[in-house]
């Protein structure tokens, strides 16, 4: 069974939690930004930030995921995951039941069939797609299934997610629950230096080079990633960007 994702909501309640400071209990009152306490509109700053600079350097990561859609009958047509867009879909990947499927550019579909009521029906051998809306079809971020499904397939593609800013409190974090704990120590740890609370630099590092390592193994590059005016360094280096103090002697 799938574990849920965190939402923006309970990954800024973890981070105030954590740092002894009050949640923000009300989904309104966090979506509204008003009557927030100021390090609570702080945590959702750093949260969103964080989320942001820390998915696109974790990219090799776990940006990459499987997705699965079924087919429907007569159709053509099967919606790519919403967190996902054309653009990022490995053709490689695109499997129908299990059988890997062959690309067609959209002028050769168009150049075979000139219409949809013209392609055939039948189990699906290869795939083409539309990115731009028109009045042809909807279908923008849409896989087409030639020839026409004749019957329910599954089809399997992988692709990379996108990454969208934080907003509400029920939008997701698009990271995976075991390394969720990361995002968590960066924000506490720009919430910690934006109020001089203490240093939680070398927590949040060594929750990074943890996962890494797990993961992938040693890294070749030192990564960095700027959390408003402090950049965060992953060779064991924090610089105030406003003030240029060095980090580097506290970790």
């Amino acid at each position: 069974m799938a574990v849920a994702h965190s939402t923006f909501q309970e990954i800024v309640n973890t981070i105030l939690q954590q740092s002894g400071l009050p949640s923000i209990t009300s989904a309104a009152t966090f979506n509204a930004r008003t009557g927030l306490l100021r390090p609570q509109l702080q945590a959702i700053l750093y949260t969103d930030d964080a989320d942001a600079k820390l998915m696109v350097r974790l990219t090799d990561l776990f940006a990459m995921r499987q997705f699965s859609a079924s087919t429907t009958a007569s159709s053509p047509v099967v919606s790519l995951d919403d967190i996902c867009d054309i653009e990022g879909v490995q053709y490689h990947t695109v499997r129908c039941n299990g059988q890997p499927m062959r690309f067609l550019s959209y002028n050769e579909y168009r150049s075979m069939y000139a219409t949809d009521a013209d392609v055939p029906e039948g189990a699906p051998m290869y795939w083409s797609y539309k990115n731009t809306p028109s009045a042809d079809a909807q279908r923008a971020n849409q896989i087409i299934m030639i020839p026409t499904p004749d019957a329910a397939y599954v089809v399997e593609y992988g692709a990379k997610i996108l990454h969208k800013p934080l907003a509400l409190a029920t939008d997701v974090i698009l990271w995976p629950k075991p390394y969720e704990h990361v995002l968590v120590a960066f924000g506490r740890a720009a919430l910690a230096e934006a109020r001089k609370t203490g240093d939680m630099s070398g927590t949040a590092q060594a929750a990074l080079d943890n996962v890494r390592q797990w993961a992938i193994g040693p890294q070749d590059k030192p990564l960095k990633a700027n959390f408003g005016g402090l950049s965060i360094g992953l060779d064991n280096r924090w610089t105030n960007g406003s003030s240029g103090y060095d980090w580097s002697n506290h970790i």
